[in-house]
Order: C-alpha cells, then structure tokens, then sequence
C-alpha cells in the first residue's frame, strides 16, 4: 500500500498544483500547451482505465502478482508491459503541459521516479512469478513508452 498510496497522492497533487499555480504565458503558447496536455490527460485515464478493466480482479495495488493467476499479454498489455502506470505518468505530465505550472512539474517529476522505481520491483515480481513466459514478454514488449526498441528490461532488475 505504501508506494500505491504515495503514487495516488503525487498524482492527485500534481493535478491540484497544476490548476492552483498555472503559467500566465502568451495566449497561443496557453493553448497549444492546454489542447495537448488535456489530450494526454485523456490519452492517460483511458490507458489507466483500460488496464484496470482487463485485469479486473488481477489487478492489485500491490506490485506483486496475484498467486495463481495468469500473465496478462493481450489488450493493451500486448503493447505496454505497463499499461496502468504509464497512464499515470500520461496524467501528470498532461496536467503540467494544460498548465504549465512549475510546482506541477516538480510533483510530476516525483511521481515519474515512483512509477519508474515500482514498474522495476514489479518486474522483479513478475520474473519471479512467471519465470521463461516472462522473459519472452519482455523480450517483445516495451515497458512503459511503446516504441520498439525501448523498454524497462525486467532481466536486468535485481
């Protein structure tokens, strides 16, 4: 519960920071910024939700897998290993680009480092869990961003 509870905290005070302290910049600048953050904001609760509603039951606060259960690979999760906490990260940094709010952006950088450093325990979990089926998910699915080529390597975590 600890690092799910800082995670939800971070992102709840990126997105207050964000509207509490938003940027007076120029009115054009204002809205290109606006129109992509709102649509990462977007882009991310979806992402987050679609994740959340695949694994149903399987899915947990905690970054341990549930016992027994199965190695999610299709839906979203035959494009992110992460799915649910790079929707996180689309949230915050879509709430500071809406804004441009410096504090968001310092809170927003936070939370990225949480979500990177739980992503890595959470591999570790599911290396452990999974064992070869996992390696081979690693091995041709990206972790957070999905561009080939770029991924969190599970193996590589200790």
């Amino acid at each position: 519960p600890g690092p799910q509870l800082a995670t939800s905290f971070l992102l709840w005070a990126t997105l207050v920071a964000s509207f509490a302290s938003s940027s007076h910049t120029g009115p054009g600048v204002q809205r290109a910024a606006t129109a992509i953050g709102v649509t990462a904001v977007l882009l991310g609760a979806w992402l987050r939700v679609t994740a959340i509603r695949t694994l149903g039951e399987r899915f947990l606060s905690s970054p341990a897998p549930l016992r027994g259960a199965e190695l999610e690979t299709r839906g979203v999760y035959a494009h992110l290993r992460h799915p649910s906490e790079t929707g996180i990260v689309l949230i915050a940094c879509g709430a500071v680009l809406a804004t441009l709010s410096p504090v968001a952006l310092v809170l927003a950088t936070g939370l990225a480092a949480l979500v990177w450093w739980r992503v890595r325990v959470e591999d570790r979990h599911l290396r452990t869990e999974f064992g070869p089926a996992h390696a081979h998910y690693v091995a041709r699915v990206p972790g957070l961003v999905p561009w080939r080529g770029y991924s969190v390597r599970a193996t590589h975590v200790r």
